[in-house]
């Protein structure tokens, strides 16, 4: 195993010890459907970041702050962070709740984005990140990985970018991925 995917395995194995140790999931499961999702479930985290969707279709604010609360004593996060997507509907961004969580667990800096989210949006992911890893090689993985690492990643590209272009177009390399990624900005690639 090459040093970007032993880097991963390691962040991996530090994510799951963080999650059982501080029952995320079942705080979590309280408040509708969880999901992990992106780079942990995809096996190419390159940093202290958890991704979670939670499905719920009834959930509102007030539930939603609760489950704040119940974050902030179980974490005892330095910062979090609150939007409504339902009002605001930012492109790119899920229509939704989120709390943006960082903490100081297991003594080190980890990052969770948490979403509040329909139960379809849920599926759909579930559905989305089934069909990549069904793509993922250790080949791909290593390209995402070492893309992640760039000086631009999530300035100029996110990670959606990256999956789609390594993933989903089959690019085979860092060269190739920013002529494709130039390219889909520009609109000659179908997204």
């Amino acid at each position: 195993m090459n040093e970007l995917l032993s880097q991963s395995s390691e962040l991996k194995r530090e994510a799951t010890e963080l999650l059982d140790d501080y029952h995320l999931l079942s705080i979590l499961k309280k408040y509708g459907n969880p999901l992990i999702i992106g780079s942990y479930d995809l096996d190419v985290m390159t940093w202290r970041d958890i991704d979670v969707y939670i499905g719920n279709d009834v959930m509102f604010e007030d539930a939603f702050f609760r489950l704040g609360r119940e974050l902030t004593m179980r974490f005892e996060p330095k910062k979090m962070i609150y939007r409504n997507e339902r009002i605001a509907k930012t492109p790119h961004l899920p229509n939704g709740l989120y709390w943006g969580m960082y903490a100081d667990s297991l003594e080190k800096e980890w990052k969770f984005d948490i979403w509040l989210v329909s139960t379809e949006l849920v599926r759909q992911q579930l559905k989305k990140q089934q069909q990549l890893k069904s793509m993922l090689t250790d080949e791909k993985r290593n390209l995402i990985l070492s893309l992640k690492q760039q000086n631009g990643y999530r300035r100029y590209y996110t990670s959606e970018d990256v999956y789609k272009g390594v993933i989903e177009h089959n690019v085979r390399d860092a060269g190739a991925f920013f002529i494709w990624l130039q390219q889909q900005k520009n609109g000659q690639v179908k997204r």
